[in-house]
């Protein structure tokens, strides 16, 4: 597993729950160390910061019949240029997911299980406040700390609509 971020304490996170690779894209061009330590290119890829850069990136280091998937939270408007005809010729595959794109029913009894199996470091992930507004949790997300896309709330709240609330999602780094 690679992971290519711009933050090195993100990439230390990565590092510790599996990734064999690291790149700091700041330090160096992403789609040439990862067509290098592949070998050619990704046979699947992850985009989850929904950067029209990154993106691009992504859709460029692909393998030839590689699957790529964007889970990042993109403004509405943002556009990346895709080379269509490399790409074309690729044979790579992009989807676009939405929520997810799990089966509720299905996916949180196998988050569980591999939580329990010791396999899914759910505490490491995200982090507890007290606060009920997202200026601190985007601004620990901004400093690079890599447990801060979630904020679990210790005394939930109502939204707009009256939902209850009991965590917030956070993107960080949009374009």
């Amino acid at each position: 597993m690679i992971a290519v971020d711009i933050v090195d304490s993100r990439l230390e996170f990565a590092k510790s729950v599996g990734a064999t690779h690291t790149i700091n894209s700041r330090n160096e061009d992403p789609v040439a160390r990862i067509k290098e330590i592949t070998g050619g290119g990704a046979d699947y890829a992850l985009d989850a910061t929904g950067s029209k850069v990154v993106f691009r990136q992504m859709i460029d280091s692909m393998s030839l019949l590689g699957h790529a998937a964007i889970v990042g939270l993109a403004k509405p408007g943002t556009e990346s240029p895709v080379d269509i005809g490399s790409s074309l010729l690729s044979g790579a595959s992009v989807n676009f997911i939405l929520e997810g794109d799990a089966v509720p029913q299905v996916l949180i009894p196998q988050l569980i299980a591999l939580y329990e199996a010791g396999r899914f470091p759910f505490g490491r992930l995200v982090k507890t406040t007290t606060s009920r507004t997202s200026t601190r949790p985007s601004r620990t997300a901004r400093a690079g700390s890599p447990s801060s896309r979630w904020s679990l709330f210790e005394h939930p709240a109502r939204d707009r609509n009256g939902t209850l609330c009991l965590a917030q999602w956070k993107p960080s780094g949009l374009q």
